[in-house]
């Protein structure tokens, strides 16, 4: 019987070695979770405070927790792939990976995700309203490859509620947030 998933791997070890074999897997198991506990820890670190952050983490996380959800537009799978980490596209993949970490340490919905999705439809993903409504707790991150980004700019200029950068526009539906939103602008960009 071949092993076709991991899942079956108990019950393949099972039927091929009998109980022993369920037993030697299951203590295989156990043995790699201790043995990869100090990376799961770096790794957790890292995450938590990486040491190249270019947002202002505190202030993210703070924001992220004053709303329901965190909309990120275009969502992950849409935007550029980078050839090389030194490049604007670079920056905006990290800033989407950072806010998904920052949003799921909070248990905070977010609408972007790093998965494998193959066919995605980002003509689809580009939302057709501007912004996030009144009172909708929920914080919205613009990024220069949404069709609608230089719209969002100009209304950033007049909207208390979006503030606005070269390489960032940055809205809330929250009333409370207005004075805030400064400071999750870039930090290390124009």
């Amino acid at each position: 019987m071949p092993l076709t998933q991991p899942a079956m791997a108990p019950i393949d070890a099972a039927t091929r070695f009998g109980p022993r074999g369920g037993l030697l897997l299951l203590l295989a198991a156990a043995l790699q979770w201790f043995d990869a506990a100090p990376l799961r820890a770096d790794v957790t670190v890292r995450v938590q405070h990486p040491a190249n952050a270019h947002i202002d983490l505190l202030a993210w996380r703070a924001a992220i927790a004053r709303h329901d959800a965190v909309r990120v537009v275009p969502p992950y799978a849409c935007l550029e792939k980078p050839t090389t980490w030194g490049t604007p596209a670079a920056s905006q993949m990290k800033l989407a990976i950072q806010l998904q970490l920052l949003a799921a340490e909070d248990g905070v919905a977010i609408d972007s995700v790093y998965a494998a999705r193959t066919a995605t439809d980002c003509s689809a993903e580009q939302p057709g309203t501007a912004g996030p409504l009144k009172g909708e707790r929920v914080l919205a991150v613009y990024l220069p490859e949404f069709a609608g980004f230089g719209r969002m700019r100009t209304q950033a200029e007049t909207n208390p509620a979006c503030v606005a950068s070269a390489t960032l526009v940055v809205c809330s539906g929250n009333p409370n947030e207005a004075g805030r939103l400064g400071d999750l602008l870039w930090t290390d960009r124009p």
